[in-house]
């Protein structure tokens, strides 16, 4: 998909599918579609509220969208930057 003057799309345009994943601390993967483009709040929420037990530990990105979980399930939580975290050997990941 294009922008109307032809040129390519850039980002999480609307065009991408957007797939959100949360691992529990037994290392199961969970992956959920949350649709096109950028994820919202509420999408976020419809996706992953009733996937997380309240009050438990949540380690994140720094995704504004994400800050939905831990006000309505009262999480412990810590945030990390994705960019910086890209760069560490695996060890050293959160």
């Amino acid at each position: 998909m294009r922008n109307a003057d032809g040129s390519t799309m850039w980002g999480l345009s609307r065009n991408k599918v957007c797939i959100g994943v949360a691992v529990d601390v037994h290392e199961t993967s969970l992956c959920l579609n949350e649709g096109l483009g950028k994820t919202s709040r509420k999408r976020t929420w419809d996706a992953f509220g009733g996937h997380i037990e309240r009050r438990s530990e949540h380690m994140l990105d720094k995704e504004k969208s994400h800050a939905v979980l831990a006000e309505r399930l009262n999480l412990e939580s810590k945030a990390y930057d994705a960019k910086k975290c890209c760069t560490l050997p695996d060890r050293d990941n959160p």
